[in-house]
């Protein structure tokens, strides 16, 4: 497809985007230099293909990044619905820490409900960095530590400084005020 046709076919769907046209540079080694840096910073900000999205990459990398990666949204913010269910996600994450030490995605989905996991895949890099918190494999000696009964041995979430001395930050303005959106 050309972009003349993009063009084109968005004006008969009466779409307001169009098809986006990426070009692969050719491979050397500069290029397989960044694109590994990149992707090493995808993980230390726990970024995963399942929360890939305009509002991860705002997030996780700022408005600038955010506007690089999806030019036709660059004047969308994030939805009063997702500021919402951010912020329970939060509250979530740092109450089961101040309660047991650490949380676990699966306790998070256990009380939010399985139809947040996207939206906590998005905030997890976010929330981790901006409580200095960490996210970490569980061995036989943290699962004795921190008194994890459950089978296998998952990914925590926890404070830098175990044990975790410290309460969530206050309500934004707005934010649990209903809105259509």
């Amino acid at each position: 497809m050309t972009l003349a046709e993009a063009i084109r076919q968005a004006k008969t769907k009466n779409q307001k985007n169009l098809t986006s046209f990426y070009s692969i540079p050719s491979y050397c080694w500069d290029i397989i230099e960044r694109a590994e840096k990149r992707a090493m910073t995808w993980k230390e900000k726990h970024c995963t293909m399942k929360g890939i999205s305009r509002e991860m990459i705002l997030r996780n990398f700022g408005e600038e990044e955010a506007n690089r990666v999806y030019p036709q949204m660059q004047t969308k913010k994030i939805p009063r619905k997702n500021e919402r269910t951010a912020f329970y996600l939060e509250k979530l994450i740092l109450d089961f820490i101040n309660e047991k030490g650490y949380a676990t995605e699966k306790d998070i989905l256990k009380l939010a409900g399985k139809e947040k996991e996207v939206n906590l895949k998005r905030i997890l890099g976010e929330v981790i960095e901006k409580y200095n918190l960490k996210k970490v494999r569980a061995n036989k000696k943290l699962k004795r530590k921190l008194f994890i009964k459950e089978k296998g041995y998952p990914y925590v979430i926890m404070s830098q400084n175990y044990p975790l001395d410290f309460k969530y930050g206050e309500i934004p303005d707005g934010i649990l005020e209903d809105e259509e959106n």
